[in-house]
């Protein structure tokens, strides 16, 4: 109960985080456009959506003054910051645990792909240098929670040693903050680790198909609509796997 307790504190805590970075990342996106409207005055509202990003880039790059440019740099600042959560529904009661699913969420999703589901089939038929690079990367987010958690246990270890020690016992901040500082990369070392994922998703999922039995997809639409049906067999869903709306054509067997 006190565990479950912890978890919905945290996960309302780190809910109420984004949304606040979600409400100022609007404040700063609305000042810039209303900075942008006025430099462009009447001709603004005649624009479409691709004529008005590639205006807001030249106003930026010549026209832009100082206050227009500081709400450009907060709202890349608050952007990637939002990337960093998940969505509300899938929101984790750590900053590690946010970091890792929002990525999770991300990674082959363009595709229809699901990371957690198809991870492990690229992994064994990945070239050994992309396995490589997933494993270096990997190994860097084991050695960031390895170390934040040997510093802990070195706090919790020297507090009683010099609990009566006076000044001593600030000897305990330092494996401490050794741990805050290790727990910090441990974030920074996830969102490389599942860069690695979303990398080997983007160039191995076609020897994925290959090595499933499926044909090459002709278009972005057909891959993303085949890998609905592929992602609930991979899934084992639902019980019935001769359903008509998850039954999927192989390709002929090549010579």
């Amino acid at each position: 109960r006190l565990a479950r307790a912890a978890v919905k504190l945290r996960t309302a805590y780190y809910r109420a985080k984004a949304q606040k970075i979600e409400d100022r990342l609007e404040e700063h996106e609305d000042s810039l456009q209303d900075k942008l409207n006025t430099h462009l005055g009447e001709g603004a509202a005649k624009l479409s959506t691709d004529e008005w990003r590639r205006e807001m880039d030249n106003y930026l790059v010549e026209g832009a003054d100082d206050e227009a440019l500081s709400h450009a740099l907060a709202e890349d600042i608050y952007s990637k910051a939002k990337g960093r959560f998940p969505g509300r529904a899938r929101m984790m009661p750590t900053r590690l645990g946010n970091a890792l699913r929002a990525a999770e969420d991300r990674a082959g999703h363009q595709y229809g792909l699901d990371a957690i589901t198809v991870a492990p089939h690229l992994a064994l038929i990945a070239p050994e240098s992309h396995v490589a690079y997933l494993q270096d990367s990997r190994e860097q987010l084991d050695l960031a929670v390895r170390l934040c958690s040997v510093s802990l246990l070195a706090t919790v270890i020297t507090l009683p040693a010099v609990l009566t020690d006076g000044l001593w016992l600030l000897l305990a901040l330092i494996p401490y903050a050794l741990a805050y500082v290790a727990y910090r990369a441990a974030v920074s070392a996830a969102d490389e680790f599942m860069t690695a994922v979303s990398t080997i998703i983007d160039l191995d999922r076609f020897a994925l198909y290959r090595y499933l039995g499926l044909s090459r997809p002709r278009t972005t639409p057909q891959e993303r609509r085949r890998n609905a049906k592929l992602m609930l067999l991979l899934q084992h869903e639902p019980t019935e796997p001769d359903e008509p709306d998850v039954s999927l054509t192989y390709a002929p067997e090549q010579p």
